[in-house]
């Protein structure tokens, strides 16, 4: 009687190996399944990004992105071109602050009424100033020169803030002055015995040479005169004082040339860097939108790649998992370790069917068999029952086999052992469902176990065991088919 006590088993891992490749056909399905569903989503995917909002949205970024950079960069060339005209054009430009060359010219303004007050004289000297820059005027100066007018009225100093006032008291008149009127006829003025003021206008021209400057001087001059009865809401007289010809030197005109070739600089320098960034944002966008068209190329094999090699690696590891703790007879190697009990044979039972890698395999998870056929199997198995019941009258053939392979392995068991020893095998299957079979074990001399591998679980060869004890009844081995 066997009383061997349970014992860890321990897991081989060749064993577990050959029992997962077993299922090859299994794992190459889960594989294949894994790689079409990986496959499929990376697609669909991909077909969405293509179509959806979000590459809608990337594109107008874009758009509105390289419209932003083009509107800069037309501002700045046309920045650029202004101040690159008016450096080319500007007389200003073209003077030498080292060697200036200034026409001054101071203008008289007298009232021929006695009472008037000096904001009138003051109006009159702004409304001069005013004339000597006046477009309409200038306009025709710059005919003459082949420019534009306002680079004539850049080089007259004649503004409100320009205008040099001085008061002077010329103390009681006496007698009579000769003045001239608008068309210059002259006419005489008494002496109205109170004091008389003058106001007096300072006009500059600058140029790069005397005769430029004293010619505009002169045109200025010539229009003052024409104007003179044309400002008439206050009687007077205007009449040029004196003419000073200067040749001198202003750092300040210097500063402000010096500003706009800062400013050619400084458009430049704008220019270079919004056309870089220009070519760097289309460069990035279009290698981007390449790289996108690429993956979406390649993301779908690549998916269905790591989605076969993904399944394949699971599959087989809860194969594994489940060969490792799975509730079913593994081996024969495994019921002796377990349980101690002796393996009189083992068997795969599927003959020479099936392919040549089902029939590697199955003999490569199956080490009890050595690489022997079924046929020398049934041999050894049926010489180690021989032994096994030597020397006892009735011995109880039972176990948990499956129907089919009760069926089709009983009859080969029985007939591999010889006829003498035949007449001492009680053939009872079914031992844990059949009752016939229960009761006729009672009083045998020994039993023999046969069970199925992945298909017998412990639990019910357990229960067997214990039912053999419970009867008295020695298990002499078992044979696992």
């Amino acid at each position: 009687m066997n009383d061997s006590v349970y014992k860890e088993p321990v897991i081989d891992l060749p064993d577990v190996f050959w029992n997962i490749m077993l299922h090859w056909r299994l794992i190459l399905l889960c594989a294949f399944l894994c790689g079409v569903l990986a496959g499929a989503y990376s697609e669909l995917r991909n077909r969405s990004e293509a179509s959806g909002e979000e590459a809608a949205e990337s594109a107008d970024y874009y758009e509105n992105a390289l419209k932003s950079i083009d509107e800069g960069i037309a501002r700045y060339q046309a920045a650029l071109t202004e101040e690159q005209k008016y450096l080319e054009n500007s007389l200003f430009m073209q003077l030498d602050p080292y060697h200036l060359y200034v026409t001054s010219t101071q203008y008289e303004i007298r009232s021929r009424t006695a009472d008037s007050a000096e904001s009138d004289l003051l109006s009159l000297g702004q409304a001069y100033a005013a004339e000597a820059v006046d477009a309409d005027f200038l306009g025709k100066i710059a005919e003459k020169y082949e420019t534009e007018t306002q680079y004539i009225a850049e080089l007259i100093l004649s503004s409100t803030n320009d205008v040099s006032l001085m008061s002077t008291m010329s103390g009681t008149q006496a007698g009579t002055e000769t003045v001239e009127d608008a068309e210059g006829t002259a006419q005489t003025e008494e002496g109205s015995g109170e004091p008389a003021t003058a106001y007096y206008l300072t006009i500059e021209v600058l140029g790069r040479e005397q005769e430029f400057a004293d010619d505009i001087s002169s045109a200025i001059e010539e229009h003052f005169t024409e104007i003179n009865g044309e400002l008439g809401y206050v009687k007077h007289t205007i009449k040029m004082r004196s003419r000073t010809h200067v040749q001198k030197v202003n750092r300040a005109y210097r500063a402000n040339q010096k500003a706009v070739w800062d400013r050619i600089y400084d458009y430049t320098d704008k220019l270079v860097k919004a056309a870089t960034n220009r070519e760097n944002f289309v460069t990035k966008y279009e290698s981007g939108s390449a790289a996108l068209g690429q993956a979406v190329q390649r993301s779908t094999p690549k998916y269905a790649a790591v989605g076969f090699l993904g399944g394949l690696i699971l599959s087989i590891f809860l194969l594994g998992l489940f060969y490792c703790h799975g509730s079913t007879v593994k081996s024969g190697r495994d019921l002796r370790e377990r349980y101690g009990l002796r393996i009189l044979g083992v068997f795969s039972g599927s003959g020479g069917k099936g392919l040549a890698l089902d029939r590697l395999i199955r003999r490569k998870a199956s080490p009890d068999t050595d690489g022997r056929t079924e046929d020398m199997c049934l041999r050894i198995t049926a010489a180690n029952i021989e032994n096994a019941i030597h020397g006892r009258e009735r011995v109880v053939v039972t176990g948990s086999l499956a129907e089919d392979t009760l069926a089709a392995t009983v009859p080969k068991v029985r007939d591999s052992v010889a006829a003498e020893e035949r007449a001492r095998l009680d053939f009872r299957p079914g031992f844990l469902i059949n009752p016939d079979s229960r009761k006729g074990t009672e009083g045998a001399d020994g039993a023999i176990l046969l069970e199925q591998k992945a298909v017998t679980s412990y639990a019910a060869l357990e229960e067997e065991l214990q039912l053999m004890r419970d009867l008295g009844v020695e298990v002499l081995g078992v044979v696992v088919i």
